[in-house]
């Protein structure tokens, strides 16, 4: 009989390990603030008739497809791309993502402890997880999240006390913990350090040479672009690679080129959105994009971000303020920097 009547946040938790690391041993890093996970699994089918016959003649079983999404607060404790991708070599997109994969465990923990600790009452076992899709949110109003999906093909679900403690000495739970706040805890909007951060110079207020963008204090102590929120985000689009003799895949390969984006939006003012658009002419130039938080966590997006679109939305009748979106794109780069990363990647 079940010993849980529900599942909640105290008696759930989730953690990583390189691939191929048994449950057995505590090999697997908790992941620390954690909002949030989902799990799909599909059993893809496919359904074969004859002629002669309306009945089905064989529902034939594909391979399942398993994807499960984690969002975190950035608090300075490691990221969940960084968790997922300890056996990395590089901390470019291509050397990071490329043929990384890894081991994932969400145990489930007795309903009536207050932090997960000890023997759970199971764990789904996931192996072969490849990251897929990555998306930062900066808000002006909230905490700063990353979001991260995993994509594979096997899940497994365990109970019993033989694998004992799933976590490693130094990643458990304690019931007691906090962000790291020596660099600001759970970072906000007012963690984001503008006098190392790097903006496109066609958002109004940004300053600075070709590819140093700058967002100036001014005399009154303003920000010269007022930025309201920024939203990064990164699909590989893996695709399964198939070989006969084998049933399932022997590699989920990244589609290259890989878009990354960056939204950036911005209150209007008598500039509006600042950007012409001539059908006879250049309109663009490359610019660079870098956000610096506090906690030295870096997104760095290199220098050939391209202005694709602008939206202006706002200042109607109802008395909102007008705001500006610029959406920046470039083909294959972010390189993501953080404290904790298992893989020792600093640069």
């Amino acid at each position: 009989m079940p010993t849980n009547p529900r599942n909640y946040y105290p008696s759930l938790a989730v953690g990583f390990a390189p691939e191929g690391t048994p449950l057995n041993v505590s090999g697997y890093r908790a992941a620390k603030g954690v909002q949030s996970y989902s799990v799909t699994t599909n059993f893809n089918l496919e359904a074969i008739s004859q002629l002669g016959q309306l009945e089905i003649y064989e529902n034939v079983e594909g391979i399942p497809s398993v994807e499960m999404t984690i969002e975190k607060v950035i608090d300075g404790r490691p990221l969940i791309q960084h968790l997922a991708t300890p056996t990395a070599t590089n901390s470019s997109l291509g050397g990071r993502y490329n043929n990384t994969k890894c081991m994932v465990v969400a145990p489930r923990y007795n309903v009536t402890q207050e932090f997960a600790s000890g023997v759970p009452l199971s764990v789904d076992l996931f192996s072969g997880m490849y990251v897929n899709s990555i998306n930062f949110n900066i808000p002006v109003e909230g905490n700063m999240t990353e979001s991260v999906t995993l994509v594979g093909n096997d899940k497994t679900l365990s109970t019993g006390t033989s694998y004992g403690n799933v976590f490693t000495t130094g990643t458990l739970f304690t019931g007691n913990e906090s962000p790291i706040l020596s660099s600001g805890g759970v970072q906000r909007r007012e963690n984001i350090s503008m006098t190392r951060s790097r903006w496109p110079l066609s958002v109004p207020g940004i300053s600075g040479l070709a590819l140093s963008g700058v967002n100036p204090t001014l005399a009154d102590g303003s920000l010269g672009a007022h930025i309201q929120n920024v939203s990064i985000a990164m699909n590989l689009g893996r695709t399964e690679l198939f070989e006969l003799g084998r049933r399932g895949p022997y590699f989920r390969f990244a589609n290259f080129p890989v878009e990354v984006t960056c939204t950036i939006e911005v209150t209007a003012n008598e500039f509006g959105d600042s950007v012409n658009a001539a059908q006879e002419g250049t309109n663009l130039i490359d610019e660079r994009i870098f956000v610096a938080l506090d906690q030295g966590i870096t997104i760095d997006l290199g220098t050939k971000n391209k202005l694709r679109s602008i939206n202006v939305n706002g200042g109607d009748t109802g008395g909102g303020n007008q705001t500006v979106s610029y959406e920046y794109f470039n083909l294959n780069s972010m390189r993501v920097v953080a404290s904790g990363d298992p893989a020792g990647l600093t640069s």
